[in-house]
């Protein structure tokens, strides 16, 4: 099993979960920086580490990614895409996140699937 360790920036402390989804209070209680986070624009497949998982506002999981050319992007998975699989994935498990755009060109997160060890490209 895969654990993530986060820095806590305000409290100095290291912080391991596994698969739980912060709510806003712990999240802010725990003063984990995700200033380097940006909302991803561009329709595409992409492989990503989960780093962290934040119920948000409206009924959705928001999500933050490490991308494997080291960009960090946040994405929003809606209840009604049963939250694309997240709550179930554990933090520090390699993904596969694909975003598609709407007609009104709207990019949005659209699945994310566990990358498994028989699906990595060898050397």
């Amino acid at each position: 099993m895969s654990s993530v360790f986060l820095r806590s920036k305000l409290k100095g402390e290291i912080i391991m979960e596994d698969k739980k989804a912060y709510s806003k209070a712990q999240f802010q209680a725990l003063c984990i920086d995700t200033n380097d986070y940006k909302f991803n624009n561009q329709a595409g497949v992409f492989r990503a580490t989960l780093d962290i998982k934040l119920w948000g506002n409206s009924r959705n999981l928001l999500a933050f990614f490490t991308l494997e050319d080291g960009r960090k992007v946040i994405a929003s998975a809606p209840w009604f895409k049963e939250y694309c699989g997240l709550p179930d994935i554990l933090l520090g498990t390699k993904v596969e996140i694909a975003y598609a755009q709407s007609a009104k060109g709207k990019v949005y997160l659209d699945e994310v699937r566990k990358v498994g060890e028989n699906d990595c490209p060898t050397l």
